[in-house]
């Protein structure tokens, strides 16, 4: 009997190596891909950030160019306008 006990605690090592082996790979597998992940997240914040910032800045000088050049151009005319009569 002490023969056979041998037997499985060595198949049951034996197994739980190949277990451990196949745990070790997928760590090294999930680490990859946290990896990943951790870099397009911070891909994802840079992104909305500059969005916000697009917003908050370029957005109102575009308008803010916009306005005053149709302001300028509009006196122009106007003046123009004024002097034909």
């Amino acid at each position: 009997m002490m023969m056979n006990e041998n037997y499985v605690k060595r198949e049951l090592d034996e197994k739980f190596d190949a277990v451990h082996e196949k745990l070790d790979l997928i760590l090294e597998q999930i680490k990859k891909i946290n990896g990943r992940v951790g870099k397009l997240e911070s891909w994802r914040s840079l992104l909305a950030g500059s969005w916000g910032i697009f917003i908050v800045f370029v957005i109102p000088l575009i308008t803010y160019i916009f306005v005053t050049t149709f302001t300028s151009i509009e006196k122009k005319i106007s003046d123009h306008i004024v002097q034909t009569k």
